[in-house]
């Protein structure tokens, strides 16, 4: 690693002691008023019993050092013979984290309403787009929604949470971690940068192929590790491209990611179509079904996984 590597890194570093020193973790003061996607909360006292709706909730949560009692599930992070109304027998992707199971109340778009009210949860997480839902975990408990569609979304939801549950000074280490972990990886990836940093995303599914904009949370990730990424309108999330312009496309770099349903044949043709355009040098990334998401705990692992593919390791 470069001189000019080590003292971005130490940057990094004293910022974060910088954060903690000044009093931006600051102890929450009950009763709290929490904004989030959806609005606002009143929390009367810290939370003690919580409910989270969803992978990026768990992951949320966890990351806090909180254990939540309920817990909505999104396949395939929970076994397929779970049942409703009783402890989840393992979330295999967060095993090293989760202390006490939580109780499975119904997939994070449809819980059981009656399995959510026998847990008397004092706060839910919650996805803002299930808007009928949201109005019915408001009757149960103080809920905090986010549109976890949208790029940021973890991050607010962190933020909503840690203030909450009174986690604040989590909080800011954990984006000091996050931060530590991209400075380590745009180091990592200054050779490959240097070569040429204007990048093509593509997303490809069973049906579709979209071109990835500044907008999605892979291009937001590929610029804070020193890309430049193009082809898209600025601010774009995803942009629908044809296959009979995919030899067309230009950049120094192209970073095609592959569902994890995507037929084997697909992917080939994908990746044939790529390889005739203009683009300098071609990655592919397989997602496997643990990388469906991006969270607090999934998004440093992505990080490490891009650089290392990127670099050809």
């Amino acid at each position: 690693m470069t001189m000019k590597s080590f003292l971005r890194l130490a940057t990094v570093f004293s910022l974060g002691l910088l954060a903690l020193g000044f009093g931006l973790a600051q102890t929450t003061t009950y009763p709290v008023v929490v904004k989030h996607d959806g609005g606002e909360a009143k929390i009367a006292q810290r939370p003690q019993r919580l409910v989270v709706l969803g992978a990026i909730s768990l992951e949320v949560a966890l990351v806090l050092g909180l254990q939540p009692v309920g817990y909505g599930s999104v396949p395939p992070y929970i076994p397929e013979n779970s049942e409703v109304g009783k402890p989840i027998e393992s979330i295999p992707a967060y095993a090293k984290l989760i202390k006490t199971l939580p109780v499975l109340v119904g997939s994070a778009s449809e819980p059981s309403l009656d399995a959510i009210k026998d847990l008397k949860p004092d706060l839910i997480v919650s996805d803002v787009r299930f808007a009928e839902l949201n109005k019915k975990l408001d009757d149960l408990a103080p809920t905090l929604g986010f549109n976890f569609s949208s790029v940021g979304a973890w991050q607010r939801a962190m933020d909503a949470v840690g203030l909450a549950t009174g986690r604040m000074s989590r909080v800011v280490e954990v984006k000091r971690n996050l931060e530590r972990s991209v400075a380590v990886n745009k180091a990592l990836l200054e050779g490959v940068v240097a070569k040429g940093k204007r990048m093509n995303i593509f997303f490809v599914t069973t049906d579709s192929v979209f071109r990835g904009g500044t907008g999605s949370d892979t291009g937001r990730q590929m610029i804070s590790l020193g890309f430049e990424v193009v082809g898209v309108n600025q601010g774009s999330n995803l942009d629908k491209v044809s296959l009979e312009s995919l030899s067309l496309q230009r950049a120094n770099v192209g970073l095609v990611i592959m569902s994890a349903i995507t037929p084997a044949a697909r992917k080939d043709q994908i990746m044939g179509l790529l390889k005739k355009s203009s683009i300098s040098r071609l990655f592919r990334y397989d997602l496997r079904p643990d990388r469906l998401i991006t969270g607090p705990i999934s998004e440093p692992l992505l990080l490490d996984e891009y650089t290392k593919l990127l670099r050809g390791n």
